[in-house]
């Protein structure tokens, strides 16, 4: 099977997805750039950090299913407390593809915090 890879800025909440994964670095609160997509899921993602169920630690996963509009379902994936931010990255996309492919999803959309402009040119998200 081919890979094939689609750069494209969209706003979290207006992506139509099967999977959106959001690779998160460690902490106990929600990101603020998080906050856009976790009012269309109904305050999930708030939900999910006030209770400490993710805490981004390094490889840590969690899924959510999403709302009624944008992704149909989110996967939350912890790069830990990245010392090198690119590995961490790296590591984090990896381990969303993985998942990604068990889920049998044909498209996944990405997303990071404050992506550097070698993670752009890379294709990810």
């Amino acid at each position: 099977m081919t890979l094939s890879i689609d750069v494209r800025a969209v706003a979290l909440a207006a992506g139509d997805s099967p999977l959106l994964a959001i690779l998160v670095p460690a902490g106990r609160t929600l990101p603020s750039w998080l906050r856009e997509i976790d009012k269309t899921l109904g305050g999930a993602l708030g939900r999910t950090f006030e209770r400490g169920d993710f805490r981004g630690g390094r490889d840590e996963t969690l899924h959510l299913s999403g709302a009624a509009s944008g992704p149909a379902r989110v996967l939350l994936v912890g790069m830990g407390p990245a010392t090198d931010r690119a590995r961490a990255f790296r590591r984090a996309a990896t381990l969303a593809a993985r998942q990604a492919h068990k889920m049998s999803v044909g498209k996944v959309g990405v997303s990071s915090s404050a992506q550097s402009n070698t993670e752009r040119a890379c294709g990810q998200k």
